[in-house]
């Protein structure tokens, strides 16, 4: 059969080349997926897409999907150095037409004895249109103990409602949300929500397409721990595994010490840059308690000196309502001609954020003494005031009258 498919898509050699999938925290390849290559009459590299387009065409898809599929799993299977490894393949949208076609790939792996525990199946979801069917082959390899993967998420129309509905053990973000994210905060914001989902669903998450070092340390930061490609390895034939492995390994090993290198650094930075705050705010409460006018924008706009990137500063009463104005250092004045993004007023109510919340007296001892109440240093977040990105610093004081007020203090992030 596999020549009567070469004559019929003028190809004159049919292969499987393998890209390894990584994990930077164990220091390990965990699997490789198996990717076609062909090479026309002229014996030129055909890409992929050319291949089954011309495979629908002429009516083959099948039969080339089965060859490659039978090629992938015995190549796979007879070297030594992928003993263990999971092998990854990817499945045609056509599976998903009737049960007949959903069974034709476990009984293919089962004809061949391959160990279904190291077997790894990928969906590009957003190809299938029987959502039913797609549920229902995503089950049956849960029941069977095969790893489902969905692949190109972020790609096209992924649906995250289907992500939550097929819970894959893996899911593969697309190079469309790789690329460059190191020099895009709002795709990284992306990314991260994305890590947070897969959490909570139990799965996998594998940035796919990686091709630089600051791609990889960005994504490692935003919590994604798995990566395939370019800058781990390019797609090799399994001949090529055992000289390949000591490569990928000495990559994965030298990024990871790259990257708790600096998570080191800029963990010290952070603790470094909010300890002077501390310090600085805690002088400045120090003065705003012996203040007859504590509340006042002149004694704030003092305060703002000591920070030259802070945004705005407000004081809260102990029940969260704001008793200040909220006012910004002066040449920065409010970021915001929108009105949806406004300075808080006095009397706003800021008792359910978190700012507040956190730093309410939760014992006795607390309540009695207001030096033993925590700072407080909020997440990132979208901030009213200016529009822009910002974390707040929160603290305790009292006035002259020994009546307890939060110092609040807006940073840009």
């Amino acid at each position: 059969m596999i020549n009567k498919i070469k004559d019929t898509l003028g190809i004159s050699q049919l292969t499987t080349f393998y890209q390894a999938i990584i994990s930077v925290k164990t220091h390990e390849i965990i699997a490789y997926e198996a990717l076609v290559r062909a090479w026309n009459t002229s014996n030129e590299l055909m890409s992929p897409d050319t291949l089954f387009i011309n495979a629908h065409k002429k009516q083959c898809i099948r039969e080339l999907d089965h060859i490659c599929q039978v090629h992938a799993i015995k190549m796979f299977a007879k070297e030594q150095t992928a003993k263990r490894k999971i092998l990854s393949l990817n499945l045609p949208n056509y599976l998903f037409s009737d049960n007949k076609n959903q069974h034709s790939i476990l009984d293919l792996v089962h004809n061949l004895q391959f160990d279904k525990d190291l077997l790894m199946l990928e969906i590009c979801e957003d190809d299938v249109t029987d959502e039913a069917k797609l549920l229902e082959f995503v089950q049956l390899c849960h029941e069977k103990k095969i790893l489902v993967a969905i692949d190109d998420l972020g790609k096209k129309f992924s649906n995250l409602d289907r992500l939550v509905m097929l819970l894959p053990d893996v899911v593969k973000l697309d190079r469309c949300l790789i690329k460059n994210i190191h020099k895009n905060r709002m795709q990284q914001a992306v990314v991260k929500s994305m890590v947070e989902l897969c959490n909570s669903m139990g799965s996998l998450l594998l940035a796919e397409g990686t091709e630089t070092k600051e791609e990889v340390l960005c994504l490692l930061d935003l919590g994604i721990n798995y990566f395939q490609g370019f800058y781990f390895s390019h797609p090799a034939p399994e001949s090529e595994f055992h000289f390949n492995e000591n490569r990928i390994l000495s990559i994965i090993e030298n990024t990871g010490n790259e990257f708790v290198a600096n998570c080191k650094i800029n963990l010290q930075h952070k603790r470094l840059f909010w300890e002077m705050v501390s310090q600085k705010a805690k002088f400045i409460c120090n003065q705003l308690s012996k203040s007859q006018e504590a509340l006042q924008k002149t004694e704030l706009r003092k305060a703002l000196l000591f920070f030259e990137n802070a945004d705005c500063a407000y004081i809260l009463d102990q029940k969260g309502i704001q008793v200040s104005a909220t006012v910004f250092q002066e040449e920065k004045k409010s970021y915001s001609t929108n009105k949806f993004f406004a300075p808080a007023i006095p009397g706003t109510d800021h008792s359910q954020k978190d700012y507040f919340i956190y730093l309410k007296p939760w014992t006795e001892e607390m309540a009695k003494k207001i030096e033993l109440r925590p700072d407080f240093i909020s997440h990132r977040y979208r901030s009213m005031a200016t529009g822009t990105t910002c974390q707040t610093f929160c603290c305790w004081f009292t006035d002259v009258t020994q009546k307890p007020f939060i110092l609040c203090l807006d940073f840009t992030s």
